[in-house]
């Protein structure tokens, strides 16, 4: 069997590993490669080369090294250039500063010590678990992770501060967060300030026009061990969505709710599974897809994409 390894080399742990590529290509041998990409033009050129041309073999399992936003971005380019049925089992290697969607699938820790675990057991005749995951489509992009808000405010601090991607540095954002509550600082203003827009769900318009929260996705976790989207595998033929307005403060009363997944309690307050969102921003509004940061002042349709394979060492 052959695996095809995608490295970013700008993802958060990547970067300060220089060594991975060339200890991965001797890890993989004959059974596989690696290509290191950074660029999204660079990726369609190889997804050509490897899925386009009938004279190379194709992979039989493909594995992303990078975060949360590589995954985005290649996901985002495989399904731009090849159909549900040709992309592989893939694999998501923890290289990034940010790997919630592998995380919550239970694939953590080194990359190299995963790649090796896939390598084994395909040598020995075995194969990964398989889990299906349906990603969502936000306008051009695929994500299984996408939030405005408080939840954009964390992920803007949390690659602002300084230090090693990782548990610490997520805890560390976590007790800032909290501290910024109790004291009311700057940082507390950013959480508390809302996202003007409009939101329709399923073709049912939501009562208000701000929200502190917009939040949806197809896995569990969000990162920081919170578990809001906790009703993500319930229904593979929707995703979990939330629109609050919620205080900061009503959040930190149910910190315990949001780390072990269970519903929140409280008035304005949408928690659903559903099959499409529109939210139509009022102004420029700032949204994250898959940890990865963006802006837009043109209306965002989320919806379901097809299943995607995930592979879990």
């Amino acid at each position: 069997m052959k695996i095809l390894v995608l490295f970013n080399p700008k993802a958060g742990r990547n970067r300060k590993h220089p060594e991975w590529p060339e200890q991965i290509s001797s890890l993989l041998g004959s059974s596989g490669e690696i290509a290191v990409t950074d660029g999204v033009n660079e990726l369609s050129e190889l997804i050509s080369n490897h899925f386009g041309d009938s004279s190379r073999k194709r992979p039989d399992v493909l594995c992303f090294c990078g975060g949360d936003g590589t995954c985005h971005y290649m996901l985002t380019g495989l399904l731009a250039k090849l159909s549900p049925e040709e992309i592989p089992p893939i694999c998501l290697l923890p290289g990034g500063s940010m790997n919630t969607v592998g995380g919550t699938l239970g694939i953590k820790g080194d990359p190299l010590d995963q790649l090796s675990k896939v390598c084994r057991l395909l040598s020995e005749g075995g194969f990964p678990r398989i889990e299906a995951r349906r990603p969502l489509l936000i306008n051009d992009k695929a994500c299984f992770l996408f939030g405005a808000g408080t939840a954009m405010v964390m992920i803007e601090e949390y690659y602002s501060m300084q230090g090693d991607p990782g548990p610490r540095k997520a805890g560390e954002l976590a007790y800032r967060a909290i501290a910024s509550i109790i004291i009311r600082n700057k940082f507390y203003k950013q959480l508390k300030e809302p996202v003007r827009c409009s939101v329709v769900v399923d073709g049912k318009k939501l009562p208000h026009e701000r929200y502190r929260l917009l939040l949806g996705g197809t896995v569990e976790e969000i990162g920081l061990g919170f578990r809001l989207l906790y009703r993500a595998p319930e229904d593979r033929t929707k995703f979990h969505f939330i629109a609050s307005l919620f205080k900061p403060m009503k959040f930190l009363r149910q910190l315990r709710k949001m780390y072990v997944g269970q519903p929140l309690a409280g008035r304005n307050h949408h928690d659903v599974l559903c099959e499409k969102v529109v939210i139509e921003p009022d102004e420029k509004m700032k949204y994250l897809v898959n940890g990865e940061l963006f802006e837009t002042e043109e209306p965002l349709n989320v919806s379901l994409g097809p299943p995607i394979k995930l592979l879990v060492p």
